[in-house]
């Protein structure tokens, strides 16, 4: 049975006066098993989350301060998402209702950071190559990061063909951001910034179009987001930054933002490839739902 990777091609179609230079393939993927990596736990990294712990500080003044391990940490995630897993159904009731038995929980302080892929997964890889008419078998290994990045690759394909021909025709106008220092200075996360950044844009006049984030984690355990933002076309007669695109105040941290020049892809791939590292239950990348033309 062909399994959940299966792609399929047509063999091209060769005119009369046509030459080959190089062969076509097509390829078959069957899933054959996936394992969990060895040294899954031996990568993890924490980081200190310092807006959580600033929280934690003024709502719980009382609580006890200690460093954990990491093993602590895990130990604690579990037993948590076991504690949500049987309360989860009750919770939204007593929230919404101001019941004296709902509590605020303390955040979490710590941020875990993957510098190894989780699973391993071996597939079976048909090819077909329609030149010499070869069939070759052979396994192909891919892991929890390669799989991910094919998605982030996805996304920033769907992107970009979309935007840059409008960009080329100087109908809509595209911003690069990066927002640093999330793990100690952001007021919020990305999706909070995202809705934060919605609602001044409307208040400003300026209409997103559509945006694209990914989050990378530098090698020195830097957590922080790249941003494209797509606008309709700013008609200004100097390439001046306007001040809704100022976000210093609305992340919380030093921010960068600048005018995207001759092509979108140039300056987000780079991003989207370059680092393999992901935060525990943190997403690596977003697209927005619509992709709106310009008006």
């Amino acid at each position: 049975m062909q399994g959940k990777y299966t792609t399929s091609k047509e063999p091209p179609k060769k005119r009369s006066n046509e030459v080959l230079t190089k062969d076509v393939e097509t390829h078959c993927f069957e899933w054959i098993q996936s394992d969990r990596n060895q040294n899954y736990e031996s990568g993890l990294v924490l980081l200190k989350n310092k807006k959580n712990i600033e929280f934690n500080d003024l709502h719980f003044p009382n609580r006890s301060r200690y460093k954990p391990t990491l093993s602590e940490v895990l130990d604690e995630l579990k037993i948590e998402k076991l504690y949500r897993s049987r309360q989860s159904q009750f919770e939204s009731c007593l929230k919404h209702n101001n019941s004296d038995f709902y509590r605020t929980k303390p955040k979490p302080e710590y941020l875990i950071v993957e510098r190894e892929p989780k699973h391993f997964t071996i597939l079976n890889k048909v090819s077909l190559n329609y030149t010499t008419g070869e069939v070759s078998t052979r396994n192909h290994i891919t892991d929890s990061f390669k799989q991910s990045n094919h998605r982030k690759i996805k996304a920033l394909d769907k992107f970009c063909s979309f935007y840059q021909p409008l960009y080329e025709n100087y109908s809509v106008s595209l911003f690069f951001v990066t927002l640093t220092s999330y793990d100690k200075y952001a007021k919020q996360n990305i999706q909070q910034f995202v809705d934060a950044m919605k609602v001044r844009f409307k208040s400003t006049g300026l209409t997103l179009l559509g945006y694209l984030w990914t989050l990378e984690v530098s090698h020195d355990n830097h957590p922080h987001y790249h941003l494209c933002i797509a606008t309709n076309r700013l008609k200004k007669t100097r390439r001046k930054l306007p001040d809704a695109l100022k976000f210093e105040s609305l992340w919380g941290a030093r921010t960068k933002t600048e005018f995207v020049k001759y092509n979108v892809k140039h300056y987000l791939s780079k991003y989207f490839a370059k680092d393999n590292y992901r935060i525990q239950k943190h997403r690596s990348y977003g697209i927005s739902k619509n992709l709106l033309l310009p008006i």
